[in-house]
């Protein structure tokens, strides 16, 4: 969703799961250290070592720097504005 597409991209399913189980990920340069950490992390190959699969879950993945501009109290409740509010032609 950062980049407006998915890491790995085929039309054809064998391909594709080609390019998943062999092709290395490679990160985009306009990605931040943060952003880069967290894509990584939740795509690791290892579930065991997947960003939230530990005791902690999902609060895991809510501490990651990457989300640290987010008050998730308010977020819970709502009361956040949201990010990006497209236009829709009427």
């Amino acid at each position: 969703m950062i980049a407006g597409k998915p890491p790995f991209y085929s039309k054809n399913w064998r391909e594709l799961f080609s390019l998943i189980t062999d092709k290395p990920l490679v990160m985009w340069k306009e990605f931040s250290a943060e952003a880069s950490d967290l894509i990584e992390r939740l795509l690791e190959w290892d579930p065991k070592k997947w960003l939230g699969s530990g005791s902690n879950g999902a609060e895991n993945i809510k501490k990651h720097p990457f989300f640290d501009s987010i008050d998730w109290a308010k977020l819970n409740k709502w009361e956040l504005p949201a990010p990006f509010v497209p236009r829709v032609a009427s």
